[in-house]
């Protein structure tokens, strides 16, 4: 998982994969139909309905609420 900005959209995005064990890059190399992203509107925030999407996209949902604590934090620091 990875947060950043995407000068294209202008806006924050997290991108994710279930598929680990390697960088992002190398996934969109290799197996880009696993990329998924999720972009953040900068007026509204974090939408916890996204996230609680992304915890069943990884198969973490019984750990949504540790997920969305984390990526909430994540922006926070990034903002």
């Amino acid at each position: 998982m990875q947060l950043s900005y995407d000068r294209k959209m202008m806006m924050p995005v997290i991108t994710y994969s279930r598929r680990g064990g390697m960088t992002l890059e190398a996934l969109y190399r290799l197996y880009p139909e696993t990329i998924k992203q999720v972009f953040i509107d900068p007026i509204k925030g974090i939408d916890m309905n996204e996230i609680g999407k992304v915890a069943v996209d990884l198969g973490v949902q019984e750990k949504q609420s540790t997920l969305s604590f984390l990526i909430k934090n994540l922006y926070e620091c990034f903002t």
